[in-house]
């Protein structure tokens, strides 16, 4: 293509504000210019999506073509500084052409050693797609490679290379993924604390105790999450904490993490972690501790941590948050989840017990009345009244049904296995 603007691309914005991403694409493939072809590939990167899907499938086919390709190596930075906008599946697709393109034959050390190479690449956009790749490689003898990018002018490549090297998870970049943690920009910090939260390592996840109060939500909220997978309680202060963070997300993670804490733990550490973390609730606001929980419990999907939510939740509700708590426990008593019926039963009573005024009698006898739930659950609900009030004739005929109550998670599997007959 013969330009007749002599190198001067200021027409390509025109062509950009009319969305003109045909011409675009002649001009990056075919113009005489360098210049111009280089210009039109980074306008490009502007329209992440388009309307026709099959538009947008052939634009990121040029944009790759044209970072292998195309004879200037300020035009092929382009493209990729194109793709990268067009976001990671954008620029893996580049990364599995390539090593198609140059080396598709070649054993992983030989990649590996071509992509090296690159990372000295005075364009960031090569040392981006280098440091990307080698991530994806995996192979443990590039990690100091990797780390030596932390510090790059460039943050999109530091960005790569800290998440390179988090799915590597080599334990030799825990402290330098530290550092990562206070970099000057945010989106460097997120993929250090993914990093270390990736990493099966204590000395990792200690690393991320400080993030859990960072100004960035984000942050806090990777950290909060990772905490949870601590075999200890040393995040427990921590944790407890972050349930009055001010987002609401951050709250939830806690809550989460807090159960995970207790539920993922060694059985013979299980019971004395739920007790402790039970009390230290115990001693925080239930305003803004019971909330999350109920949030959690209406919410999750995984059994483990909704029979664990219904266990805790009981123990640390006072007298303001009983009745939320309550009408949340009840509808557990018609749960397909026989754990968790038994655990909601568990909680009413202990809840009943432990506060000086509650309205659960009250509230089981208007879940019954109004027939809510199934005949099973308004049975459960019936015994259940007569239990809490022995010396309250029971305003409605109850039947007896053989039912036993667990006042833990733990108790379920263990005394069903033992056959045991359960006090309640």
């Amino acid at each position: 293509m013969i330009d007749r603007y002599s190198g001067d691309s200021t027409f390509l914005y025109e062509l950009a504000r009319e969305s003109d991403v045909t011409e675009l694409v002649a001009y990056m493939k075919r113009s005489d210019s360098p210049q111009i072809r280089a210009r039109a590939a980074e306008l490009l990167g502007d329209f992440s999506s388009l309307p026709q899907q099959d538009r947008m499938e052939e634009l990121r086919r040029e944009l790759i073509e044209t970072a292998l390709a195309d004879e200037n190596e300020q035009v092929r930075a382009m493209a990729i500084d194109a793709l990268y906008r067009h976001g990671q599946e954008s620029l893996e697709r580049l990364i599995d052409r390539l090593a198609e393109h140059d080396i598709s034959d070649a054993p992983d050390w030989v990649i590996a050693e071509t992509l090296v190479s690159w990372l000295e690449n005075d364009r960031a956009e090569f040392r981006l797609v280098a440091a990307t790749a080698l991530g994806d490689l995996g192979d443990v003898t590039v990690i100091p490679d990797l780390i030596e990018l932390f510090s790059d002018p460039d943050a999109r490549v530091r960005t790569r290379a800290v998440r390179s090297v988090g799915q590597i998870g080599d334990p030799r970049a825990i402290d330098p993924l530290r550092k990562r943690l206070t970099d000057r920009r945010t989106m460097v910090q997120r993929e250090a604390a993914y990093a270390l939260a990736d990493m099966d390592d204590e000395r990792a996840l200690e690393a991320l105790v400080p993030v859990a109060r960072a100004d960035d939500e984000g942050l806090r909220q990777i950290a909060v999450e990772a905490l949870g997978s601590f075999t200890n309680l040393k995040p427990l202060i921590v944790l407890v904490h972050a349930l009055q963070d001010r987002s609401p997300a951050v709250k939830r993670t806690a809550a989460v993490a807090l159960i995970e804490l207790f539920a993922d733990a060694p059985a013979d550490a299980a019971k004395e972690m739920r007790t402790t973390i039970a009390d230290q609730l115990e001693r925080a606001d239930s305003v803004e501790v019971v909330p999350p929980l109920l949030e959690v419990l209406d919410g999750t999907d995984r059994p483990h941590i909704r029979r664990n939510t219904i266990w805790l939740v009981a123990r640390v509700a006072d007298e303001e948050r009983e009745p939320a708590v309550t009408d949340a426990l009840i509808t557990y008593l018609d749960d397909e989840d026989e754990t968790c019926v038994q655990l909601a039963v568990s909680g009413l009573k202990h809840l009943n017990d432990r506060l000086d005024e509650t309205e659960i009698e009250k509230q089981l006898r208007l879940y019954v009345q109004r027939e809510q739930g199934s005949e099973q659950s308004r049975e459960r609900a019936e015994q259940l009244i007569e239990q809490i009030s022995p010396d309250i004739k029971n305003e409605l005929e109850s039947q007896s049904i053989d039912y036993t109550y667990v006042r833990d998670p733990a108790d379920y599997t263990q005394k069903k296995r033992q056959g045991e007959e359960w006090d309640g």
